[in-house]
């Protein structure tokens, strides 16, 4: 009894994960839409945040991949999905490349058999992944500026 309540609790788990997985799917294409569409009257910073938001969205999907067991193989495949209908050439291709190069992070990162440790390592790699985006785009701005 305890083995069926086990398995229909994991699989329930699941359920949710894959769910918001979709989420996080549908809002990493919306952010790509936006992006590639965005009018030149924005800001460095604000231009800067969406592509952050983004970077941070695709290291956070490429990690709860990694912790739920799913070769790079198919992440990557699944990731590069949203680039599909993408019409900008020169932005999807750099698209492409930020999501292998975060893919390719993300399997240097171990799974975690514990629920909260992996929502933390997830966490984490989203963190860092967007503080890195915002470090280079700084980096840019003061080099431009000098």
């Amino acid at each position: 009894m305890l083995f069926i309540f086990q398995y229909k609790s994991n699989r329930i788990k699941l359920n949710i994960f894959n769910y918001l997985l979709n989420m996080k799917k549908i809002g990493l294409s919306i952010l790509l839409f936006l992006t590639g569409t965005s009018v030149y009257s924005e800001s460095v910073y604000e231009l800067a945040q969406v592509n952050c938001k983004k970077a941070a969205t695709i290291a956070s999907l490429a990690q709860t991949y990694r912790q739920l067991g799913i070769k790079a193989s198919e992440a990557t495949e699944k990731l590069m999905s949203v680039t599909v209908k993408m019409t900008n050439q020169d932005a999807r291709e750099r698209e492409e490349k930020q999501i292998f190069s975060i893919v390719q992070d993300a399997y240097t990162v171990s799974v975690y058999s514990d629920h909260s440790m992996k929502k933390q390592t997830i966490s984490d790699f989203e963190e860092r992944h967007y503080l890195e985006c915002s470090q280079s785009f700084q980096n840019a701005i003061d080099n431009r500026n000098k």
